[in-house]
């Protein structure tokens, strides 16, 4: 008996079930029963990709504190969080999950990691911002999430193997988005208040944008950040989002505008300076993002994104040996970020060093999953003389 059928017994058990006199399916001695006859064989990795989400805010009131501190970000979940269990049974949409099958599926993929059902895991780590004594800032950040993908083949009733794919969350941690400071008197900290508990008048509008700006609807978005910076001119976050999605629309000197208010209010951001030379760049001024992400650095020097751009700068304007410099600092800094094998792996095909880029190709191809720039790698390779 295949795996189908038994989810179309199952199925038909709760039809046939129509009148309220019949006796009512054994939903648990169903499960049951399939759990009872099913085994798995193997669990196979296929590849992995990431995923940013989560986009959160998190204050840090460093008033009265004659010391620097650091903003650290933790995130807790357990194993039964981390694993997505995809099963194509196509049947009324029903999924294995229903069936039971995620939470022992969830025990034999963590069974793979060393890790026990139901246990509890973290993520971890300091974010890039140092607090200065006596300020109160409030850091917006997503979560960067790397999922393995894969499939467990399960054998049920020893009939026929099935396939069955899998998805599991191996790491996240936090990436900075900006960030804003209220004054260490009185008035500041009674705003922080009223934000905190959502007292301001401004923040429904906020919050509908932010929403927006995360489901994609860009244009939805900056007329939500508008209406808050018509409350809130100083609001940096509402024009550094704003900002954001004009970037995503294309519409590179109206998102500079925006990032340029959002510095002006809050020089020491890292991440409005490099939003504003990935504008830059994609105007083709080279130059003017190379200014943008030498101020970043400065004010964030272990953010391998940013070394990233840097590189893809001087990549275009020919200055190769800094193009390699920048991509190696950004690999050391985040050894899986396939981008960035991907552009020193071009920057070596520029300096004919083949084998540097072929490796770097391979390990792109390893890391990514994007269809279009893994085509492009393979394109490269076959260049270089290496058959897919």
């Amino acid at each position: 008996m295949t795996y189908k059928t038994i989810c179309m017994l199952f199925l038909m058990s709760l039809i046939v079930a129509c009148s309220p006199n019949d006796p009512q399916p054994d939903i648990k001695a169903v499960e049951e029963d399939l759990l009872a006859n099913y085994k798995i064989n193997s669990i196979i990795a296929s590849g992995e990709f990431v995923k940013r989400v989560t986009i959160q805010e998190r204050p840090l009131n460093n008033c009265g504190n004659e010391d620097e501190v650091e903003l650290s970000a933790t995130r807790s979940r357990t194993l039964d969080e981390s694993v997505d269990i995809t099963l194509a049974v196509g049947i009324a949409g029903m999924t294995g999950a229903e069936l039971g099958l995620k939470g022992e599926l969830g025990i034999a993929i963590g069974g793979e990691y060393g890790v026990s059902h139901g246990q509890s895991l973290s993520d971890e780590s300091q974010l890039s911002y140092t607090v200065s004594p006596n300020k109160f800032p409030v850091y917006t950040f997503s979560w960067k999430e790397k999922w393995e993908k894969g499939y467990i083949t399960v054998t049920i009733d020893d009939d026929k193997e099935e396939k069955l794919e899998y998805f599991y969350l191996t790491s996240a941690y936090p990436e900075p988005m900006g960030a804003e400071y209220f004054e260490c008197n009185d008035t500041g900290l009674a705003k922080a208040t009223a934000i905190a508990n959502g007292e301001l008048p401004w923040q429904a509008d906020f919050e509908a944008g932010k929403k927006a700006y995360a489901d994609g609807n860009y244009e939805k978005a900056i007329n939500f950040m508008t209406k808050v910076i018509e409350v809130e001119p100083e609001k940096v976050s509402a024009y550094n989002y704003r900002g954001r999605a004009y970037y995503n629309l294309g519409e590179y000197e109206k998102a500079i505008a925006n990032y340029d208010e959002s510095i002006r209010l809050n020089p020491e951001s890292a991440i409005i300076y490099n939003n504003r030379g990935r504008a830059y760049y994609n105007l083709g001024e080279y130059e003017k993002a190379i200014a943008n992400y030498d101020e970043s650095i400065r004010l964030n020097p272990e953010s391998a994104i940013i070394y990233n751009n840097r590189g893809r700068a001087y990549y275009n304007l020919h200055e190769y040996e800094k193009a390699l410099a920048d991509y190696s600092e950004s690999i050391r800094l985040d050894p899986d970020d396939a981008d960035a094998y991907f552009g020193r792996g071009n920057t070596y095909k520029q300096l004919k060093e083949n084998d540097k880029a072929i490796a770097d190709f391979k390990k792109y191809l390893e890391l990514s999953d994007d269809e279009y720039w893994r085509n492009e790698a393979l394109k490269h390779l076959e260049e270089l003389g290496v058959s897919p």
